[in-house]
């Protein structure tokens, strides 16, 4: 899932993309919904996002701050795959 996960987002983290108007490549595959939360979706490609060591480290230490915090940053990733998604069906490959 790794590989298809890079090469779905094109090797480049989009949170950085859409956050911060930045194109960087990803280093790591964060889980959304980590494994401890729900280990079932381990291999979800929708639960998958790919992100620079940064933002990855970011994205843990909001998730940390409280529950409704870490709600809405799933929230903000599943809209951001959601609008990688239309990006690439609208031509992008």
């Amino acid at each position: 899932m790794r590989s298809k996960a890079i090469s779905f987002y094109g090797s480049m983290d989009i949170y950085s993309w859409y956050k911060y108007g930045r194109i960087e490549a990803g280093v790591t595959v964060h889980h959304i919904v980590p494994l401890k939360d729900n280990y079932d979706k381990r291999a979800d490609m929708g639960n998958l996002i790919y992100l620079t060591e940064e933002n990855h480290k970011a994205i843990h230490a909001l998730y940390d701050q409280s529950d409704e915090k870490k709600s809405e940053v799933q929230r903000e990733l599943f809209d951001m795959i959601e609008q990688w998604k239309k990006f690439r069906q609208s031509g992008f490959s």
